[in-house]
């Protein structure tokens, strides 16, 4: 795997909901569409828990990636050990539950146990492949160490998304990305993005023509927003996973954090998954990469009872025709 490194295949077993997932043909930007329970947030999950394998504390959060996998859908203090069985499929821990990751012929094979406290990671590949395996292993770490995953919990906590990742977005002076998103997206006339002392308390704060707001008191869109870039500005050869980015967002603003976002994905060399419910998302993301030239997938996941879940891609002509015959591709379960 070198600097364009890129996830082409992800295979799950007995993970969450999932008893089996295959995805083939995933692209730099990866939209995961389906109903509530199909998979989708599972699919970020089963890329999470891969990195633990090679770094266990995430970079944001500063915590076990273990810990917060377990605790993620509600805090009820497990850890690995205690209440491990959640992450198995129906709560069954007689087999294993595994995955397999493909990079362009190279796969890694990621297992978790009922006996290990977090996943190991093996290698397979093509015999004439063999002498790179060191090689790969190294560079696995380095793709799965900067692994950053936004959701609900971490889009609420703006006091540690500062903590970890302000610093070295100032340093590149990254920083005017955001500022530039809430000022064209969201109509917040800020002139720059500094510390200072509220209530005793030294926060991040936008200064305005004519007064400064804590950061905590913008909307909930420009909050989301300013994360969102924030994690994309320092995600570079590696993945980010975002879930529902539409979250609270107006369609103007979120177009824009979508084209600073995608810019971002591009300049960075970075694949990025999300998942939504929203068609609005997935059109702005189609003309946002075709325009920047960026390859991108949409899959639509249906999950049987069995836990089964199936990935149909859809493609964008798939979609308008879907729509000129009065239907909705979100229901294409139904269909």
């Amino acid at each position: 795997m070198g600097s364009k490194a890129m996830l082409t295949g992800l295979t799950i077993r007995r993970f969450r909901g999932i008893r089996e997932l295959e995805l083939e043909g995933l692209a730099q930007v990866n939209v995961l569409l389906g109903r509530n329970n199909a998979g989708k947030s599972s699919v970020l999950e089963a890329l999470y828990l891969a990195s633990a394998a090679l770094s266990p504390i995430d970079p944001v959060r500063e915590a076990d990636k273990m810990t917060y996998l377990l605790n993620r859908r509600g805090h009820r203090g497990l850890s690995p050990g205690v209440g491990w069985e959640v992450l198995w499929f129906g709560y069954d821990q007689s087999e294993d539950v595994k995955m397999e990751l493909d990079f362009d012929g190279i796969t890694l094979e990621v297992r978790l146990t009922r006996d290990q406290e977090r996943p190991t990671l093996g290698f397979r590949a093509p015999a004439e492949m063999k002498n790179l395996m060191n090689r790969l292993y190294v560079e696995s770490q380095e793709f799965f160490r900067a692994l950053m995953f936004i959701d609900a919990a971490l889009l609420r906590n703006i006091k540690q998304v500062e903590r970890t990742l302000w610093t070295p977005l100032l340093r590149d002076r990254s920083d005017r990305l955001v500022v530039e998103v809430l000022r064209e997206g969201y109509g917040v006339p800020v002139e720059d993005l500094t510390y200072a002392p509220f209530g005793r308390i030294i926060q991040l704060v936008a200064k305005l023509p004519r007064t400064a707001v804590r950061v905590d008191d913008l909307g909930d869109g420009a909050r989301y927003a300013l994360v969102m870039v924030m994690a994309a500005a320092l995600a570079k050869n590696t993945m980010l996973l975002i879930e529902e980015p539409e979250s609270h967002q107006h369609p103007g603003g979120l177009a824009k954090t979508l084209e600073m976002l995608l810019s971002l994905v591009k300049k960075n060399e970075t694949q990025l998954f999300m998942t939504t419910h929203s068609l609005e998302l997935v059109r702005l993301v189609e003309a946002i990469g075709r325009e920047a030239g960026i390859s991108l997938a949409t899959f639509f996941l249906e999950r049987s009872e069995d836990g089964l879940v199936r990935a149909r891609r859809v493609e964008a002509s798939d979609r308008e025709l879907l729509a000129e015959l009065g239907l909705d591709v979100r229901f294409l379960d139904v269909i």
